[in-house]
């Protein structure tokens, strides 16, 4: 998805402005993206956000508030392509343009040949074993890793099998 303001009035008719695909802040503030030289535009008038396939707007408790096609918005509001944006003395329009969606191609097995192949350094699956939970917080970062100690191969009967890698599951699973 594409979006951006177009600025329908004043010095700067026409111009486009892009808007990034996450959070575009419009105030006075030093830190907004857009800054009008306004006083009726508050310091962080509003928020404009670009989450997936939608746009939001949101007031950010404005001194004048901000309107959406003439109305004042109060909380965050989804907008369209076309709907015309208030700050202050400014309007502005909203482009939108959504991605047509491309059909999901067909899983080729060829290109995941790599990730199917047995290797000689893989690890034995186990499903007796069970995971460890540690504390982060517990650990030195700035002491001296040891060696790891060469893990042993299991031969048990309780399910494990020391044939069977993680590529053999994904082949099963592709072959399904």
């Amino acid at each position: 998805m594409q979006a951006s303001l177009q600025v329908l009035v004043g010095k700067q008719k026409d111009r486009e402005i892009p808007l990034p695909g996450t959070l575009f802040i419009i105030g006075r503030d030093p830190l907004c993206h857009l800054r009008p030289h306004s006083s009726l535009v508050s310091r962080r008038h509003c928020a404009i956000a670009c989450w997936g396939e939608r746009v939001l707007v949101r007031d950010l408790k404005s001194a004048n508030g901000t309107l959406l096609n003439n109305e004042k918005i109060t909380q965050q509001i989804e907008v369209h392509h076309g709907d015309v944006l208030t700050v202050g003395d400014l309007n502005f329009a909203f482009h939108i343009t959504r991605n047509e969606r491309v059909p999901q191609q067909e899983l080729r097995k060829d290109l995941v040949l790599w990730l199917m192949g047995e290797s000689d350094d893989s690890e034995v699956l186990d499903p007796g074993v069970t995971t460890a939970m540690i504390e982060i917080s517990s650990i030195d970062f700035d002491a001296a890793e040891p060696e790891p100690e060469p893990v042993a191969k299991k031969t048990s009967k309780n399910g494990g099998s020391k044939n069977l890698s993680a590529g053999k599951y994904l082949k099963d699973y592709l072959d399904s």
